[in-house]
Order: structure tokens, then sequence, then C-alpha cells
């Protein structure tokens, strides 16, 4: 099966009719070919997999990316695919801690994948969730008033009522206005 995704992988080709160019504008960005063909192993659902593409390097952004990464997800940061950035994270975030993580994914897909990984992935993605979440809640905070008068029942008629749900901290995360 690995032998076989890695076939379509390195066999995947733009068709475009066309010879590649060296350079590629994309996002008003230019960006050169700085290296053709390059071997790299990224990490799958499926274990670890060889694949061959084309890198794309702007000195302008410090960054580059591959012409198929897109195509086949692969985290640019971590080389992994979305899948397994998802799986690495839900495992993260289930288990008492990083190491019994590392336990559960080498029982159930059988790979070997470190702890600090997980505890990395796993940070960085929550990090990301939680600084969504803050912003959300801003945005609330700022039209509190427009935000429950809005509010409609399933009758139609304007909401007399807000039910908020707390941990049990009941640390504002907004933080306090004098």
């Amino acid at each position: 099966m690995l032998q076989f995704l890695g076939m379509v992988f390195s066999n995947l080709k733009i068709d475009n009719n066309k010879k590649p160019d060296n350079v590629i504008i994309k996002n008003n960005i230019k960006y050169r070919k700085v290296q053709d063909n390059e071997e790299i192993k990224i990490l799958t659902k499926y274990g670890f997999m060889k694949i061959f593409r084309s890198y794309y390097y702007s000195r302008a952004t410090s960054r580059g990316f591959g012409i198929i990464d897109d195509k086949i997800e692969i985290n640019q940061e971590h080389r992994i695919t979305k899948s397994m950035l998802e799986e690495l994270t839900f495992v993260g975030q289930k288990e008492n801690c990083f190491e019994e993580g590392k336990n559960t994914i080498k029982r159930y897909l059988e790979i070997d994948v470190s702890a600090k990984q997980i505890q990395i992935i796993s940070e960085k993605v929550g990090k990301a969730i939680f600084e969504q979440d803050i912003k959300i809640a801003n945005e609330l905070n700022k039209n509190k008033a427009s935000a429950v008068n809005t509010t409609k029942s399933e009758d139609k008629s304007p909401v007399k009522s807000m039910y908020v749900m707390a941990d049990g901290s009941m640390i504002s995360l907004i933080g306090k206005s004098n």
C-alpha cells in the first residue's frame, strides 16, 4: 500500500502543457525554483512516504513551497499531511500526557513519532484555536448589546435572557475594564 501511494505521489505532475518556468508569482510574491525533483519524506497516516517535488523560494519573505504541497495538503513547517496533523493534535489533546499520545499513535497507526513532536504540534494548533476564540470573544464583548438584542428565540421574539457557560475557575479571559 505504501509503495502504491508513494508511486502515486511521485508521479503526480502539474499538467499545464508547457515547460515549467524557473520563476512563479504567487500572491504578488516572486518565487524562484531552487531545487528540481527534490526528494523529501513526509509523515502520513500510512507512515513515512518519499515524494519528489520542485521547490520554490522567495528571498523577500524567506519562505518557500513545493508545487504539489497544497494538492496533497502538506504542512510546510512539520512536513506532515493535514490528516496526520489532525491525528497528532487529537491524540495530544485527549491523552493525559504526550508520552501516552505517542503510545496511542504507535498502537493504532503503527507509526513512531516522538512525544515532543506531538507536544509541539498540539500546542501550536491549540494556541491558534485559542487566539481565534479570543478574537471572537473580543468582538462579542465590543458589541454586547447588539449581540443580545439581535438574538431571537424560536418564535422570533427578542430574547430577554442570555445564558453563559463558564469553567470552574471563573476567570475572565477578556480582561477587566475599569
